[in-house]
C-alpha cells in the first residue's frame, strides 16, 4: 500500500477509535449521573470547591476561565499558526490546527447529544447558555495546551526542561478546569468528561503523527526532512 494512503487510513482509524471510546465512555458516564452516589459527589464536589472562597480568588479563577474561552483559544491558535508559517513550521501547523479542529467538533457534537443543563447555583458567575456534558473549556485546554507542548518536546532536550514545560502546561489545564467548577460554570463530571475526552483525542493526534513520521520519512532524504520539521 502506498505510504501516505496507509497513513490516511491510520489517521482515520485512530479518529474513529478516539471518538468512538469518548461517545462511549460519556454515555457510559451519563447513564449514571443521576445515581444517588454519584449525583451527591458531583454536587457535594462543587459545593466544597467553591467554598474555597479567598480574596482574589474569584478572580484568578475568571482569568484562568478566561484563558480557556473559545475567544482566547481562537486568538491563540490564530497567532500561533501565523508564527509556525513563518518560521516554515508547517508540521506544527497542521498538527496543531488538527487538534483543534477536531476537539471542536467532538465538544459540539457530545454536548449536543447529551443535552445536559448547566448547574443552577445561586453563587454561578456568569451566564452561558451551551449544554454543559463534556466542559468544553477541559477539552480544548488538553487539545491546545497538550498539543504545543507536544510539539515543544519533540526536540532532544533536559529533564529538567522537559518538566518545565510538561508542568506549566499540566497546571494551567487542571487550573482552566478547575475555575469551571468554582465560577458554578459545570459540575464536577463534566470538567472530567472534558478532561477525558481531550487526553483520547490527544493520545489520537500524537499517535497520528508519529504514524506520520514513520509513512513520510523512511528514505534518507526523508530522515532529513524530519528533522528538519522539528
Amino acid at each position: 500500500m502506498n505510504p501516505r494512503v496507509r497513513l490516511f487510513v491510520t489517521a482515520l482509524l485512530f479518529v474513529f477509535v478516539s471518538a468512538l471510546a469518548s461517545l462511549l465512555l460519556l454515555t457510559l458516564l451519563n447513564n449514571h449521573l443521576e445515581d444517588p452516589g454519584l449525583h451527591h459527589l458531583d454536587l457535594a464536589t462543587q459545593t466544597r470547591v467553591h467554598s474555597w472562597t479567598k480574596p482574589g480568588l474569584a478572580e484568578a479563577m475568571l482569568a484562568l476561565t478566561w484563558i480557556g474561552s473559545i475567544k482566547i483559544f481562537a486568538s491563540a491558535l490564530a497567532l500561533v499558526l501565523i508564527a509556525f508559517l513563518y518560521w516554515r513550521k508547517f508540521h506544527a501547523a497542521i498538527l496543531l490546527t488538527a487538534s483543534i479542529i477536531g476537539a471542536f467538533i467532538l465538544n459540539e457534537t457530545l454536548k449536543v447529544h447529551f443535552h445536559r443543563t448547566r448547574p443552577h447555583v445561586p453563587w454561578a458567575i456568569g451566564d452561558e447558555h451551551t449544554f454543559s456534558f463534556p466542559s468544553g473549556h477541559s477539552l480544548f485546554a488538553i487539545a491546545l495546551y497538550g498539543t504545543l507542548a507536544y510539539l515543544a518536546l519533540l526536540r532532544p532536550t533536559s529533564v529538567f526542561r522537559r518538566l518545565a514545560i510538561l508542568l506549566p502546561a499540566l497546571l494551567l489545564v487542571c487550573g482552566i478546569g478547575l475555575s469551571r467548577i468554582y465560577l458554578g460554570m459545570h459540575y464536577p463530571s463534566d470538567v472530567a468528561a472534558g478532561f477525558l475526552v481531550g487526553s483520547l483525542w490527544f493520545t489520537a493526534i500524537v499517535a497520528v503523527d508519529r504514524a506520520w513520521s514513520s509513512s513520510f520519512f523512511t528514505s534518507p532524504n526523508g530522515r532529513r526532512k524530519e528533522l528538519n520539521r522539528r
